[in-house]
């Protein structure tokens, strides 16, 4: 569906026909060509590529216009299909991408959003793009629904959408109109600049919320343009040198919290999970009528009683410190798990491997909704219960670990992460000094490897390839026992 299309300071329509759109696709191809443009398209592909597996891939851009988010996805060997209500914006599409070269790699259908599902079959795609849609339709709950069951099972749903958080401050801070400021906060409604159309805007709690009951996992949440619309100085930015320092500080802050809460836009990237085994089991519980009354009929007595026990459960399972640490293979993270082990002492530290429980108690494979991924957790909670540090280290990528990984930061009384950075030379490198490291080498490794991983949940501390294993841990040691906890504890 191509309705007016949020740009970099886009405040929305709730209800635009497609006339209105193709009236002003001359406007909208020159805001693709704007610094601020380029920077929306740029940061998109970045925080997209974190998530997408090896390819090549088959790919659904809904409302996906003239093809710029497609042609980068085509450039890295995946198949893009555009659904689009434009014939003029589909037409453009497929003049960009015959030359380009990826005319083989594009296809385009013609149809509204509504009627996604006569030219798109179930379950068909690795990858779903609603990218400045989803503020323009009027039912949501249907969309998400249509576009959930495009993808097939482990696939992702990538969803742009303007932050309405943003346009206050930059109505403070750019143009220094402080009753335009507060006449935002007061208000969802929001004008587009370039079409003149009014949309109700909608919060990223809210879109994480629809997508959740959509069926999709807990999305990852990133920033669009955080800094750049509060720059009131447009020519500096069309200085290349000026842009290319915009663009590395926009994709540092693209994942880092409180940064995501006011960007223009708002990127939430989320996974379609897979289907439980055919063979799991479901309990049935038969409730006796009698014994339901009965319980029922509880005295004054009995709440303050059950709420005693759930305290007294809820202290016992957050007393332990948790302490998380990610990287590639080779990277170095083992060793660090282990030389803290023996710092704090085996009696009060127990570390969890995500390589020991998948491949050796269990002989899995790293799959999408893999039974390691609960045993790590059972593991690791039950350390946490017990009051253990717990040290959870390994690959641990946000895609499949990541709601795993947050629900032992809410159980924990404290946590810190760790996330090595490192590129992929350095971590051929370390590998090749390490005992093992005959048991696989670099083809594999590049398969695995993935870049900066984000878990959108918490701010990790980044290992970069300076810092050696002896100060790693010191710093972490150092972190875990003299930070004060939620309760106002001291760590030790």
């Amino acid at each position: 569906m191509t309705v007016p299309r949020n740009e970099d300071r886009c405040r929305g329509s709730d209800s635009a026909d497609l006339s209105a759109f193709d009236r002003h696709l001359d406007d909208f191809r020159r805001y693709q060509s704007t610094p601020w443009g380029r920077l929306r398209y740029e940061q998109v592909a970045t925080n997209l590529t974190r998530h997408l597996r090896q390819g090549p891939l088959d790919v659904l851009d809904v409302g996906g216009g003239n093809g710029l988010d497609a042609v980068r996805l085509a450039a890295l060997g995946h198949h893009v299909t555009i659904v689009d209500a434009s014939h003029d914006s589909l037409a453009e599409a497929e003049e960009l991408a015959r030359r380009l070269g990826y005319a083989d790699a594009i296809d385009t259908r013609r149809a509204d959003v509504t009627e996604l599902t006569t030219v798109v079959e179930a379950g068909t795609f690795d990858v779903v793009l609603c990218h400045n849609l989803i503020q323009y339709v009027p039912r949501r709950d249907a969309v998400f629904a249509m576009l959930v069951a495009a993808l097939r099972p482990g696939g992702v749903l990538s969803v742009l959408a303007p932050n309405p958080d943003c346009d206050p401050l930059s109505a403070a801070v750019r143009r220094g109109d402080l009753d335009d400021a507060m006449r935002l906060l007061a208000t969802s409604k929001r004008d587009t600049v370039t079409y003149g159309v009014e949309i109700e805007t909608v919060s990223a709690a809210v879109l994480i919320a629809e997508m959740v009951a959509a069926g999709l996992e807990q999305p990852i949440r990133y920033g669009v343009r955080t800094v750049c619309d509060l720059i009131a100085d447009d020519s500096r930015k069309h200085d290349e040198d000026f842009f290319a320092g915009l663009l590395e500080l926009e994709n540092q802050l693209a994942d880092r919290h409180p940064y995501v809460e006011v960007a223009r836009f708002t990127h939430l990237v989320a996974t379609k999970p897979a289907p439980l085994p055919a063979a799991t089991g479901r309990s049935r519980v038969r409730i006796d009528a009698d014994a339901h009354e009965q319980a029922l009929r509880y005295t004054s007595a009995e709440p303050a009683r059950t709420a005693a026990q759930i305290h007294a459960a809820v202290t016992a399972r957050t007393m332990g410190r948790l302490v998380v640490i990610r990287g590639n293979s080779g990277s170095g993270k083992s060793t660090v798990a282990g030389l803290l082990q023996r710092k704090f002492g085996r009696a009060q530290c127990m570390v969890v491997g995500q390589d020991v429980v998948r491949r050796h108690m269990l002989g899995e494979g790293d799959v999408p909704g893999g039974l390691n991924i609960e045993l790590l957790g059972e593991i690791a909670s039950l350390g946490l219960a017990r009051g253990l540090i717990v040290v959870v280290e390994g690959i641990l990528s946000q895609r499949r670990y990541g709601r795993m990984l947050e629900r032992l930061r809410d159980q924990a009384r404290l946590s810190r992460f760790y996330a090595f950075d490192l590129d992929f030379e350095e971590t051929v490198r370390r590998h090749a000094t390490r005992d093992k490291a005959g048991s696989f080498g670099r083809e594999q490794m590049s398969e695995w490897y993935h870049g900066w991983d984000a878990l959108g949940f918490v701010d990790e501390t980044r290992i970069g390839a300076t810092r050696t294993a002896e100060d790693i841990v010191a710093t972490i040691y150092t972190e875990i026992t003299t930070a004060v906890d939620d309760t106002g504890r001291a760590g030790c």
